[in-house]
């Protein structure tokens, strides 16, 4: 009856997600973002047999940048319907249900962590009802089925201790996953680290059993089909390693960590209330809401002594912090389950010293406790106002503005088929889209 109740209150914080993405089936703010609009290309490019190719570049260089596994799905979507911007429906739906999986396997990884079916389902409809993670969902990047898999992962791996089918098992989903994200490479020192901490070195080797092969592979491929250019422009196209490198991020990081610490903890406010970081007071409780997931890691380690899920996070928001392009809430995806452990750590041990100040003798500390208690509820009240009134309202509003642009746009769009010849050069800032 428990777990019923636990997977009902899952379903039911999934509606307002669901009721968006069937409300948008048409992705109206498709290539907006350009990285969508690259995976479809890309897709389209494999289902006509044309190889893994960046089709809007000239010459048609191969995607050696981003990892094959959602454009392959893709492909698949392609190879179903072929009719743009028709197909984006079948599309939508695909992005749907990776949206769920994320959710459901976080609830999952909640458990294998030792939480009750009850505080797993809380912390899943958490994750559910943020407004950031419910717009993100509308474009159909591969962040969310990076997640999905980063969660399977690591869930699977909770619960193999010496179980050679569910650690190569989640071999297989790492794999995926480093054929999803570059950022799944970091998944293989987090789980190096767990081994040499408990001197099982056979369950790493049926672990990367599958994995290295998938690395490699790309790797290989990558290196070998990379188009070779002094273009700044096919360097961001075609190379995460040779753009950051060559544009100088080395000498820039005194600039770029700074600015990335900022907007690695503004976007963790804006997980709990939307536009938390936007206001002085907001930014403040920023600090505290990414403070959070620090202790809770802390907490969660030494509770259950299961540590590869907290160590990918620290290198994900490692390797967040130098990159040069601002960390925000789909990037931090995989993440975010780990942010919601630790607000609830956090919380329960908040709830326990108040309670602890409301029973004692002491008047100041009571009165203390009520400010801290109607502090809390009115917080919290005021976040789901917001938060129901950015979903129900300004998401939609978002969305119908692409929609406009979209449709403004597609009478240059058939002009351009109807007079340009195929040979013929465009120059366009939302070049994916063309």
């Amino acid at each position: 009856m428990i777990k019923l109740a636990a997977v009902g209150i899952v379903a039911l914080a999934l509606m307002p997600a669901l009721w968006i993405l069937a409300s948008n089936r048409d992705i109206p703010q498709f290539g907006t973002y350009q990285d969508d609009g690259l995976f479809l290309i890309g897709a389209k490019s494999l289902s006509e047999h044309q190889g893994y190719r960046i089709s809007n570049l000239p010459g048609e260089p191969f995607q050696t940048k981003y990892q094959p596994l959602h454009a392959w799905l893709l492909a698949a979507i392609w190879s179903i319907d072929a009719n743009f911007p028709g197909n984006l429906v079948l599309v939508s739906i695909y992005q749907a249900l990776v949206l769920v999986s994320f959710i459901a396997l976080s609830g999952l990884l909640f458990r294998s962590l030792e939480f009750s079916p009850l505080e797993s389902a809380a912390l899943s409809a958490f994750l559910a009802l943020s407004p950031w993670i419910i717009y993100w969902s509308t474009v159909p990047f591969s962040d969310y089925l990076f997640a999905a898999l980063v969660a399977g992962t690591f869930l699977l791996l909770n619960r193999a201790t010496a179980n050679r089918r569910l650690l190569f098992a989640a071999g297989m989903l790492a794999a995926a996953a480093c054929l999803t994200k570059a950022a799944g490479l970091l998944i293989v020192p987090a789980v190096l680290l767990g081994s040499f901490r408990r001197r099982d070195w056979r369950s790493a080797g049926v672990f990367l059993t599958p994995v290295l092969p998938a690395i490699i592979g790309w790797t290989l491929w990558a290196n070998f089909h990379r188009a070779a250019s002094d273009q700044p422009i096919l360097w961001y196209y075609t190379d995460y390693i040779g753009a950051f490198l060559k544009n100088g991020g080395l000498r820039a990081l005194p600039d770029i960590i700074p600015q990335n610490l900022v907007s690695i903890m503004t976007a963790a406010g804006s997980v709990v209330i939307h536009n938390l970081p936007d206001s002085m007071p907001g930014r403040f409780l920023c600090i505290l809401v990414a403070a959070s997931m620090v202790t809770g890691s802390v907490r969660i380690v030494k509770r259950t002594g299961m540590f590869e899920y907290p160590v990918f996070c620290l290198l994900l928001a490692l390797t967040l912090t130098v990159w040069n392009f601002s960390p925000n809430v789909r990037l931090m995806l995989p993440m975010l389950p780990l942010l919601a452990i630790g607000l609830y750590l956090e919380g329960g041990v908040l709830a326990q010293l108040t309670r602890r100040s409301l029973q004692g003798k002491d008047s100041g500390n009571r009165v203390a406790a009520y400010v801290i208690l109607a502090g809390i509820v009115m917080g919290g009240l005021y976040g789901i106002r917001q938060n129901a009134l950015f979903i129900a309202r300004d998401i939609p509003a978002l969305l119908q503005q692409g929609r406009d642009l979209t449709a403004r746009s597609r009478e240059v769009f058939r002009w351009c088929r109807a007079s340009l010849p195929p040979s013929a050069v465009v120059l366009a800032s939302d070049d994916t889209l063309v």
